[in-house]
C-alpha cells in the first residue's frame, strides 16, 4: 500500500479516519491539522519518520493522508482533491459545525479505503507500465 492513513478533521477533532496499518497516525494528523491557513484552498506536505503527511486544507476542513515514502505528491493531492470532493458534495459537510469526533467514520470509511486501495493499485499499475500518475479512481 503507498496510501496508509487519511483522515478528515477540523480544527483539533478528527471526523473520519481509515488507517491500513498500524502508528501513531490519529496523533500526527492532529497536529498538522492546526492552525488551518486562512483562505479557500492550501496545500502542504512533511516528512514524519517513515511516512510523508499531505495536507489539503479547504474552507476550514483537513484532509490528510500518511504515505509510504516512495508515493509521489501528485497522486497523492489527487487522492486528496476527490476525498474532498466527496465530502463537500455530501450532506455530511452541513452538520461539521456540530460533529464529534470520528462522527463521519463509519459513513466515510468504505469511500476512502476504496480511494485508498484504488490510488495503491493504480500507481502499482503506472509503475509496471512505466507511466505517471494515471486518471482518479471514480466512486
Amino acid at each position: 500500500m503507498s496510501i496508509i492513513y487519511t483522515c478528515i478533521a477540523k480544527a483539533h477533532i478528527i471526523l473520519a479516519d481509515l488507517a491500513l496499518e498500524g502508528g501513531n497516525f490519529q496523533g500526527t494528523a492532529l497536529s498538522l491539522a492546526s492552525p488551518v491557513p486562512v483562505g479557500p484552498l492550501s496545500r502542504d506536505s512533511i516528512r514524519k519518520g517513515r511516512f510523508n503527511y499531505y495536507i489539503l486544507f479547504n474552507d476550514g476542513i483537513s484532509y490528510i493522508c500518511a504515505t509510504e515514502l516512495s508515493c509521489d505528491t501528485q497522486t497523492t493531492f489527487a487522492f486528496l482533491d476527490e476525498v474532498c470532493k466527496v465530502f463537500v458534495n455530501s450532506a455530511l459537510i452541513k452538520e461539521v459545525a456540530f460533529a464529534q469526533p470520528f462522527e463521519f467514520s463509519r459513513d466515510l470509511q468504505p469511500a476512502l479505503a476504496q480511494y485508498m486501495v484504488g490510488k495503491s493499485d493504480e500507481r502499482r499499475s503506472a509503475n509496471r507500465h512505466g507511466g505517471g500518475a494515471s486518471a482518479v479512481v471514480n466512486v
